[in-house]
């Protein structure tokens, strides 16, 4: 009986440890770029016990301006708790085709998330047919 009692103890303390530790990451799933293919978005850390920084990676090569940027803290400066926004902006390569962004974080206390952000292109219009239009796509 004491053992199982002990063993209870254990695992509380345990669990309750690593619960400290949830940090999360939150982005949009999706934004939509406006008319000339530009885009912004938040990328939301929170951070729910006292760390170190560690370092973030912005993949924006899949049609993106952005490219790769690797940021890192070398787990000197110690973030407290609450909420840290990054704010991301860029525009596609191609408006008339959609792209992606990965954004990678990294906490000294070996806690990492990661969130993949779709940017849907700019809505194609249609644009009123004029008679001087549809001669100048027959000729």
């Amino acid at each position: 009986m004491k053992t199982s009692l002990m063993t209870l103890i254990c695992l509380a303390i345990l669990s309750g440890a690593g619960a400290g530790t949830a940090h999360e990451l939150t982005a949009p799933a999706s934004v939509a770029a406006d008319g000339a293919g530009h885009f912004t978005f938040t990328v939301l850390l929170e951070v729910t016990v006292p760390t170190a920084n560690g370092s973030a990676y912005i993949n924006g090569t899949d049609n993106t301006s952005l490219g790769e940027t690797y940021l890192d803290g070398f787990c000197i400066s110690t973030l407290q708790p609450g909420f840290y926004p990054w704010v991301i902006t860029g525009d596609l390569t191609d408006p008339g085709l959609g792209g992606s962004v990965y954004y990678d974080h990294y906490l000294c206390d070996n806690w990492s998330a990661s969130v993949t952000v779709n940017i849907i292109p700019p809505a194609v219009t249609v644009e009123k047919m004029a008679w001087s239009t549809l001669k100048a796509q027959y000729r």
